[in-house]
């Protein structure tokens, strides 16, 4: 029967075939398939952005408490910068981890109150792979200050003091560390501080070896041991860098000249 009218004919053509939409819903899948690397890409650096802001305001506040705050005009101890309490109260290898020691700190106050600046969103999703702690544990700090500057010295020499920094830009005071193992660190408990492997001369991965920095920005095919890691020098820049320069980068230069005299640089 042929249809009465071409108005009749429009309105049963009205609409997709099921093949028509199976190929529409095919194109969209690989649309999709083909921005979700862009879209995954574009996630990672806003992540990697926020997590340099963080390391910069942590930097800015230590340098006001610095200036304005501290009775020797110097940087807090780096077993205080977050937890003022933790050398009283003892358990200092796991005070980094409960809430309460973020509002104990001495940067607490410069940093708005805001908890969100001591934790890195990268880092909360690699935390749970530390086998120091339950897979649902929540960390509250992602980031940890140059144990060079803790009241009691590191690697055998006195405390470090601000006015002891020959070249600020060479010099790392805050950075992130990883929560796991990777070829440079020997200890996976993160806390408070960044304990620098001894400046030996060693190759990054030989010698003595102690805790690291991050490696879960831009792993490479992701690996996240050899991923990358941001650190707060001492002239206020941060900067993206290796968990192989850990020895460079947080050793101060007048350790690095008491240890090999000869090869560093005046």
């Amino acid at each position: 029967m042929k249809p009465s009218s071409v108005h009749e004919v429009r309105r049963r053509r009205a609409g997709f075939t099921l093949i028509e939409l199976l190929v529409v819903i095919g194109v969209i899948a690989v649309l999709i398939a083909m921005l979700m690397p862009s879209i995954t890409a574009a996630r990672e650096k806003a992540i990697a952005v926020r997590c340099r802001q963080n390391l910069a305001s942590i930097l800015q506040a230590a340098m006001t408490y610095a200036a304005t705050i501290s009775p020797d005009k110097d940087f807090p101890d780096a077993w205080r910068w977050v937890d003022s309490r933790s050398r009283s109260l003892g358990g200092v290898w796991m005070d980094w981890a409960f809430g309460e020691t973020i509002t104990n700190g001495f940067l607490w106050p410069l940093l708005s109150r805001d908890p969100r600046v001591f934790l890195c969103e990268k880092f909360v999703k690699v935390y749970p792979l530390n086998p120091n702690f339950p897979a649902d544990a929540q960390a509250y700090v992602s980031y940890v200050m140059n144990e060079y500057y803790r009241s009691g010295g590191w690697n055998g020499f006195p405390r470090m003091r601000r006015s002891q920094i020959i070249f600020p830009a060479r010099e790392a005071i805050f950075g992130e560390e990883t929560p796991i193992a990777t070829p440079y660190n020997s200890a996976v408990i993160n806390n408070l501080c960044l304990g620098i492997p001894d400046y030996d001369g060693q190759p990054p991965d030989k010698g003595t070896k102690r805790d690291g920095l991050a490696a879960f920005h831009d792993a490479p095919n992701g690996n996240l041991r050899e991923g990358y890691s941001h650190a707060a020098f001492a002239d206020g820049h941060v900067e993206r860098v290796h968990p192989r320069d850990i020895k460079e980068i947080f050793t101060p230069e007048i350790v690095k000249r008491a240890k090999f005299p000869d090869l560093i640089p005046k």
